[in-house]
């Protein structure tokens, strides 16, 4: 059994050793998420051959579980995986955790899931990417499926369609307007609100400080489109309140100006082919659906979808990729084509 030291430093975290697609973890990430213990698998000099971080307060409901979350992780070999994972399980149970959940990385707002069917497009900006073997470390660590995801061509404008819709949304009082990027900050205030509201029911869902979502969302504004972002205000008195959004972002993140973005998994990154060939980006990422749940069963959410489509391609995109839905979620019946990838979250009952 390899030996394998904690460290509560998260500073002393020490690179992967293996190859240069491995995962690596930036100080501002950890910051950010927050783990209670991190575990590594030493391996040759300074490096380590597994590692992962552990997380046993302020961790999501699941049925009537204690939950610790498995996250940051990354292995050059099977074997020491599995040995930081099962050192990872005991110590959340001496934590008093009755099931661990992983891959991730602190919370839904962070990296979390794996990719289990890959299918043959290179990844996408905001997509979890790991090794294929992640998965069967953590089966064979005794984890099984919690969860599964899908992401999928929302729309492909190849036949020159233009999606046909309502010019106003179906919403009294309601008009819809781009991104202010001029007031980025008090936008993303204004979103975190919207986006609290809306995904308070959600699967494993925690609430984020409006600070931390700011700072979450910040390294967007060097590439967000604003007329691809559409957000949906309402009347309300002398003002106007925000009750629904199709956040919709360029498929740049792979490119060397907008590596800097931290919002998605940045484990084993691979330069998409458009971006090494400096050709023109022709896809978007709807990242964000949102309604407010005030207003849910009116069609909004349908609405605010074919909107943006039809932004997508006024702007010159082919297609729009509906990106890591829930197989449950209700906005995967939104108007969705081809799937183009499967996820899966893990879990391991530790009673």
């Amino acid at each position: 059994m390899p030996s394998i030291t904690s460290l509560t430093d998260p500073t002393a975290i020490a690179e992967l050793d293996g190859p240069p697609s491995a995962s690596t973890l930036t100080p501002g990430a950890i910051a950010r998420q927050a783990p209670d213990l991190h575990l590594v698998v030493p391996g040759e000099g300074e490096k380590c051959a597994a590692r992962c971080s552990v997380w046993w307060r302020e961790t999501p409901a699941y049925q009537d579980h204690t939950v610790g979350l498995v996250g940051h992780y990354a292995a050059a070999e099977a074997n020491a995986g599995r040995a930081v994972l099962e050192r990872a399980c005991r110590r959340l149970a001496e934590e008093g955790c009755t099931g661990a959940i992983g891959p991730m990385d602190g919370a839904t707002w962070h990296p979390y899931r794996f990719v289990t069917e890959r299918g043959d497009r290179p990844p996408f900006v905001l997509e979890p990417w790991h090794p294929p073997t992640y998965p069967g470390h953590f089966r064979d660590a005794g984890f099984e499926p919690l969860a599964r995801y899908v992401s999928s061509v929302g729309a492909d404008f190849g036949d020159g369609h233009t999606p046909s819709i309502a010019d106003s949304p179906p919403l009294e009082d309601g008009h819809v307007r781009s991104l202010a990027l001029d007031r980025f900050g008090e936008e993303l205030r204004r979103l975190h609100g919207l986006v609290t509201a809306s995904f308070a029911d959600n699967f494993l869902y925690t609430p984020l400080p409006e600070a931390d979502f700011v700072a979450l969302h910040r390294p967007y504004r060097s590439v967000v489109e604003p007329e691809c972002v559409r957000l949906l205000e309402q009347q309300q008195g002398d003002g106007t309140r925000l009750v629904g959004v199709a956040f919709m972002v360029p498929d740049v993140l792979r490119s060397k100006t907008t590596s800097s973005l931290s919002l998605g998994a940045q484990s084993e990154t691979t330069s998409s082919p458009q971006a090494e060939c400096g050709e023109a980006v022709d896809t978007a990422v709807l990242k964000t659906l949102a309604v407010h749940p005030d207003l849910m069963g009116q069609g909004l959410g349908r609405w605010l979808t074919e909107h943006v489509h039809q932004r997508a391609q006024m702007r010159g995109y082919r297609r729009v990729i509906h990106a890591l839905m829930h197989e449950d979620n209700v906005s995967r019946r939104l108007g969705h084509g081809e799937i183009l990838r499967r996820y899966t979250l893990f879990r391991r009952d530790l009673s």
